[in-house]
């Protein structure tokens, strides 16, 4: 697996991490949710193959760039999926009651204020 690859793998399993510790979810449970919920995949196991086989889009490859190099896309991805992440994650029992901008900022290490902005963003 090529470096960017690996950069890739491990900023989802970051990402895990920390919905897990947000959420007090087990690590399995948040790959599930970041796997099906955020990068709609059906499953983590699929979402890995993707990324470790480069087949992952550049749409959803973004999410996975810890410095947030492509920032217009990044802007473009988060206001196309809002309202489905909203949704999604209102329906699963161990994110009830945790808003959507603080699991995405924690997910993507964005400041919540400066996530507000963009989604507010006409």
């Amino acid at each position: 697996m090529s470096e960017g690859k690996s950069r890739l793998l491990r900023t989802a399993q970051r990402q895990a991490r920390a919905l897990s510790d947000l959420s007090g979810c087990k690590l399995n449970q948040a790959q599930m949710t970041l796997a099906i919920d955020v990068f709609g995949y059906m499953s983590w196991a699929k979402l890995k193959s993707a990324i470790e086989k480069g087949e992952l889009p550049e749409i959803k490859a973004c999410l996975l760039d810890w410095e947030h190099e492509d920032t217009a896309l990044l802007i473009s991805v988060i206001k196309t999926n809002w309202q489905d992440w909203s949704i999604n994650f209102s329906q699963i029992k161990y994110l009830k009651g945790i808003e959507t901008k603080k699991i995405i900022s924690h997910i993507l290490k964005i400041d919540e204020l400066e996530l507000e902005k963009v989604i507010n963003q006409d």
